[in-house]
């Protein structure tokens, strides 16, 4: 079961689906992606593509960001989301958005918004795909010196290409790699 590890909802258990639709990101992975995102968070707008239960950007939230926007296609899936968000008590700091993350970062785009930090955890069998559909926004939703970070299968050994943005990084974490990118 998802847990968000730190800041102030320390411990605090999420509901996740069960069966195969999601894939929770392991605490060891969520542990390392927030030890290296930390310095950035402090009242950053986030970006939580492919949501899922919503822990990466709940985490983000109880880490000092201060606001989030969560993109998820599956309407049972967003359900337990606005759940799990409610329990935390950031109804005041988050947004939903139901449909692709295409669709969602088109939407973005239009009103305007822009972030400090993406994050996109699309469904591991498709991530290639998925970030060939998404990457053409990244540039326009990223603030200039913000970050995307993408997860992905550790059999993804090479860095998909982002227009526009440098990668910086990448991490292994058991069965997942962290890909790490940068907006000069």
């Amino acid at each position: 079961m998802p847990r968000i590890i730190a800041g102030e909802k320390k411990g605090l258990p999420l509901l996740a689906p069960k069966g195969e639709m999601t894939r929770p990101t392991g605490d060891r992975t969520k542990e390392a992606l927030f030890s290296i995102l930390q310095p950035d968070l402090k009242d950053a707008r986030f970006l939580d593509l492919f949501a899922g239960s919503g822990q990466i950007g709940l985490e983000a939230l109880s880490r000092g960001a201060s606001h989030v926007v969560f993109s998820e296609l599956s309407g049972k899936v967003r359900a337990m989301l606005t759940r799990n968000i409610k329990s935390t008590g950031y109804e005041e700091n988050a947004r939903v958005l139901g449909g692709s993350a295409d669709r969602t970062c088109r939407l973005l785009i239009a009103e305007g918004e822009t972030f400090d930090l993406i994050y996109a955890d699309p469904p591991w069998p498709d991530v290639k795909a998925q970030i060939d559909k998404i990457e053409k926004h990244i540039h326009e939703l990223l603030d200039k010196g913000g970050s995307f970070i993408l997860e992905a299968p550790k059999t993804l050994d090479t860095a998909p290409f982002v227009t526009g943005l440098e990668h910086s990084r990448r991490c292994r974490y058991g069965s997942a790699m962290l890909f790490f990118y940068t907006k000069q």
